[in-house]
């Protein structure tokens, strides 16, 4: 049964290696798989074979990766160097050698004797290889009956028992079984027993297997070998469960040492050019942020900077090699610690883009919520920034907050007796606030919830009307900011996503507030009116608060606030598209001339038709009158005058065509 079962595996191997069979070998790729060195409690034939095999290999790999380094120390123009290492030949010899004899040599010999037994076998290995260095004899003058020895493999001393190893070696199929199989009327049991009986012995299982293994070598040795090492964690196949000395053991016995030892011996890291480059750029002033082209000498200045003697490394044609360890490892402690800072620039580029692009479509649905609405001349240019005074970062401030700051800025606000008080108005994510400084006292806490109304007058002022509910009777929020867009927008927005509805914005030059009034037994909250005019007495982009007799004659009821013209009826209107709607660039034919057209806003200068720039004008006078028309600027000599001071101020142009894509307001 025994022999049956060898055969048959034997026939199914043929079989698999005859299907996978190719003449082009360039193009075939073999698996070798095997489990690496096996050291149990008791040790015999088949352990013998395996440690055998793992030595082999072992010889194999460390003589392939020798010739690697000495080729590839060629290719780079670098010395090479006696490179010291364990050469396991001499233990392969001990086990497979014929002259003088090895173990698989005597214990084939013992198998011919008649009267051979295990013990004799071992006795005739103590006499013969009892000097050999890699061999240990395990009988002391007190103990004559020990049926081990010990062989010392690269990867460690291993003890064999030799109770059984003669059976296990020997061939026990007689000659008479090998006929009668051979005489079976069935095809397949007779191809089993191929070999006619020629009065030759069988040889051993030893020797088949010393052949087999010097073929393996003779066809892994035409082969460009690759290796994959699969150590096992722990013997529980459990999830985050690390054994050491199980690892320990696996990278020992599967010759991961001996490689790595003999890889190190020369050089121990070694990499081309570009990849260090790119890798350690940033050790260097050289190579941060820029390097200069030439890889190899930003490989000098990164190793120079950082300290690397200059006879630890040497410059081959297209790598660097380094010697010692300590000054990889030291290459990557210090790419460890800058890497910190270079992360920190990296998040702080990024957060800036992505709130520079939160702040830009704020500003583009600011055109929108207030489209045609009178706004101040010049408003396109300023942009959104949110916190204009650092308050997320003033501890006096965020102790009062329930949330990071969405917005923060010093406003006016109106107080009792009609004064107007310099105020921090505050704005996160669920609540407004007002603090006075300089004690940071919250002078107002407004929940979002709790606002009824955020009025705006039809003009373009500054001022702004919150009117909220209060278990008491609490004055009207009423200040006045020049980024009245922005907070609205923002308002609105955060509004949107906390209440989940719509926030109740209203356009109206008159509204019911309440006010604080002073009497002489304190205080006391009155209702009043107020009401926003239009006044010719008051010059450019400026407002009056009307609060005396003298300029309201109905100052006891009525709050009057008066703006310019400049404010009113000369105040230019809120565009109700954003800046990429409101251009479209055409390409015609080539030769022919590019145009811009603005159709989406009627002016008195372009008589509410369609008007169309031609780029192809150099002239400074048709680009400022391009880009006045854009912002809705009348055209006229002084209007054109100070948008071109204004223009070369900010840096609008760029080459000579219209270039700024931040003009939406």
């Amino acid at each position: 049964a025994k022999a049956l079962y060898s055969r048959n595996f034997l026939r199914l191997i043929e079989l698999i290696n005859k299907a996978i069979h190719t003449e082009m070998r360039e193009l075939s790729m073999g698996v070798l798989d095997i489990y690496g060195f096996e050291i149990f409690k008791h040790n015999s034939f088949e352990q013998l074979c395996i440690n055998y095999c793992n030595e082999k290999l072992q010889q194999l790999f460390i003589e392939l990766t020798l010739k690697a380094e000495q080729e590839e120390y060629a290719r780079e123009g670098i010395s090479w160097t006696k490179i010291d290492y364990f050469n396991n030949k001499v233990v392969c010899d001990l086990i497979e050698a014929r002259k003088p004899a090895g173990v698989f040599a005597f214990m084939d010999e013992e198998c011919i004797y008649p009267n051979g037994t295990d013990k004799t076998y071992l006795k005739k290995l103590e006499a013969n290889l009892k000097r050999h260095p890699h061999y240990g004899s395990l009988a002391t003058k007190t103990n004559h009956d020990a049926t081990e020895f010990l062989i010392k493999h690269y990867a460690g001393d291993v003890v064999y028992s030799v109770d059984g190893m003669l059976d296990k070696n020997k061939d026990t199929l007689f000659p008479d079984l090998k006929e009668l199989l051979q005489s079976s009327r069935s095809r397949f049991f007779s191809s089993l027993m191929p070999e006619s009986h020629d009065g030759k012995k069988p040889i051993s299982a030893g020797t088949a297997f010393v052949r087999d293994m010097q073929a393996l070598i003779n066809d892994l040795e035409k082969c460009e070998p690759h290796y994959i090492r699969t150590i096992k964690p722990n013997d529980q196949k459990r999830s985050g469960m690390y054994d050491v000395d199980l690892v320990t053991h696996q990278v020992r016995y599967l010759g991961t040492v001996e490689n790595v030892r003999v890889r190190r011996a020369g050089f121990a890291f070694r990499s081309d050019y570009t990849y260090f480059v790119k890798h350690f750029k940033m050790l260097s002033s050289a190579t941060w942020p820029r390097n200069s082209g030439d890889d190899r000498r930003d490989t000098e200045a990164i190793l120079r900077d950082i300290g690397v003697p200059s006879s630890e490394y040497e410059m081959g044609r297209s790598k660097v090699f380094i010697k010692k360890p300590k000054f990889v490892f030291q290459l990557e402690e210090a790419r460890e610690r800058i890497l910190h800072k270079v992360v920190g620039i990296v998040q702080k580029a990024y957060r800036a883009f992505k709130a520079r692009l939160y702040f830009l479509r704020l500003r583009e649905e600011s055109a929108m919520l207030l489209h045609h609405k009178k706004r101040r001349r010049g408003s396109w240019c300023l942009y959104f920034i949110g916190d204009y005074i650092r308050a997320q970062e003033n501890p006096a401030i965020t102790a009062h907050l329930d949330g990071r700051v969405k917005f923060a800025d010093n406003v006016v606000m109106l107080g009792p007796k009609n004064k107007l008080l310099n105020v921090i108005f505050v704005m996160t994510s669920s609540s407004l606030y007002v603090i006075s400084p300089p004690k940071m006292e919250v002078t107002m806490h407004i929940p979002f919830q709790l606002i009824r109304q955020f009025g705006l007058s039809t003009f373009a002022d500054g001022y702004m009307v919150i009117d909220y509910q209060s278990e008491k009777p609490a004055p009207t929020l009423i200040f006045e900011s020049m980024r009245k867009a922005e907070i609205t927008t923002v308002l609105k927005e955060e509004y949107g996503q906390n209440q989940r509805r719509e926030l109740p914005l209203v356009f109206q030059d008159e509204f019911q507030i309440m006010v604080k009034k002073k009497t002489l037994f304190g205080s006391k909250i009155v209702p009043k009116t107020l009401r926003f005019a239009e006044s010719n007495f008051i010059q450019g982009a400026n407002t009056k608060l009307a609060a005396t007799k003298a300029d309201n004659p109905e100052f006891k009821t009525v709050l009057r606030i008066d703006v310019g013209p400049d404010l009113g009826s000369r105040a230019p209107y809120q565009l109700d598209s954003s800046l990429p709607d409101r251009l479209r660039r055409f390409k015609g034919r080539p030769g022919q001339k590019k145009k811009i057209v603005y159709g989406g806003y009627r002016q008195k200068n372009a008589g509410g038709k369609a008007v169309a720039v031609d780029l192809a004008d150099r002239k400074p006078s048709s680009r400022l009158v391009r880009l006045l028309f854009v912002l809705d600027v009348p055209l006229c000599a002084r209007n054109e005058k100070m948008a071109g001071n204004i223009c070369h101020a900010i840096g609008v142009f760029r080459s000579n065509d219209f270039a700024s894509p931040f003009l939406a307001l």
